[in-house]
């Protein structure tokens, strides 16, 4: 009976989980160890402090969603204004391309018109090319090409050769026209240099009448000079002589005197002489007498100098 009791209270009872706790709080902040926790912030504003703002809520939605149309707006008409600018861009670019087009049809045509009109050339070269040897051009795949490269090449030769010819033609008339004023001023040189050589001609026939008649004079006296020499060598050859005798162991070499010192040392040595005599003779002579006797001496002193002299002649 007991057991029947429990079992249908058993049978009645719920098992639930651990529920959560909630709890009203003041502040929020984290709580590690109460995790089973909900917790309830606490309004501690009135109504009309609630009312308010809810009231601010809504018209800052109400501009938020103003904001935001305005901004949708904004945006299509810049997306509008922007594909209108790139139609426009699209449309000048288009006739452009259309302008450009055009002109590339008439360069089309001009080119058409130009290699109908070239093509008589083309045929030429062909010909050219078939009728040349074989190896008047370097091997090449494109034997028209080879051809006027080497028409250019030979072209800027010719036009090479032809500049330096003209410039050497230049150089060339350059240096005749010098040659033909170096010709007139050696002309100019000439006629002056025969003038002055004519003058001078003149100048020396004169002075070759006047070196004649000099001559002729000189010829004319030549023999009383030549008398009149040797008579000047004779003399200076007695004075040598004389002064040789005068000479004394300590005077200077005669070699080495002047005319002037060997007549000095000539007249001095007679002097000398002169006065001895005086002093050798008896003191009886009176002052006539020794005078005289002085000039006698000094007389035959002269004559006996002449008489070597005439004898050295």
């Amino acid at each position: 009976m007991a057991e029947t009791v429990l079992d249908r209270q058993k049978l009645f009872e719920l098992d639930l989980d651990n529920q959560k706790k909630n709890v009203f709080v003041t502040q929020l902040h984290d709580r590690e160890d109460e995790d089973d926790i909900t917790a309830f912030p606490v309004v501690k504003e009135t109504g009309d402090k609630l009312i308010e703002t809810g009231i601010n809520t809504l018209q800052r939605t109400l501009l938020l969603k103003k904001e935001v149309e305005v901004d949708r707006r904004r945006r299509a008409i810049q997306k509008y204004q922007t594909e209108v600018k790139l139609k426009e861009q699209k449309t000048v670019e288009m006739e452009q391309l259309q302008d450009e087009l055009e002109v590339l049809k008439d360069t089309m045509l001009r080119l058409d018109k130009k290699v109908k009109q070239y093509k008589k050339f083309e045929d030429y070269l062909l010909r050219v090319i078939d009728v040349m040897p074989e190896d008047y051009l370097a091997a090449s795949d494109d034997k028209m090409k080879g051809l006027m490269s080497r028409h250019r090449t030979l072209s800027d030769s010719n036009i090479h050769l032809v500049n330096k010819l003209e410039a050497m033609t230049d150089e060339l008339e350059e240096l005749k026209s010098n040659l033909d004023g170096m010709k007139n001023e050696h002309n100019k040189q000439v006629i002056s240099i025969n003038s002055e050589l004519s003058r001078l001609q003149q100048v020396q026939e004169v002075e070759s009448a006047d070196n004649q008649k000099m001559e002729n004079h000189y010829n004319a006296t030549k023999g009383g000079l030549r008398q009149k020499r040797t008579e000047l060598g004779v003399i200076m050859m007695a004075i040598d002589n004389i002064a040789e005798i005068c000479h004394k162991r300590l005077d200077v070499p005669v070699i080495e005197m002047s005319l002037e010192q060997k007549l000095k040392k000539i007249m001095d040595y007679v002097n000398d002489r002169a006065d001895v005599a005086l002093m050798a003779q008896p003191d009886s002579d009176d002052e006539s007498r020794s005078g005289s006797r002085r000039g006698s001496v000094d007389n035959s002193k002269r004559s006996k100098t002449k008489k070597k002299v005439t004898l050295n002649g």
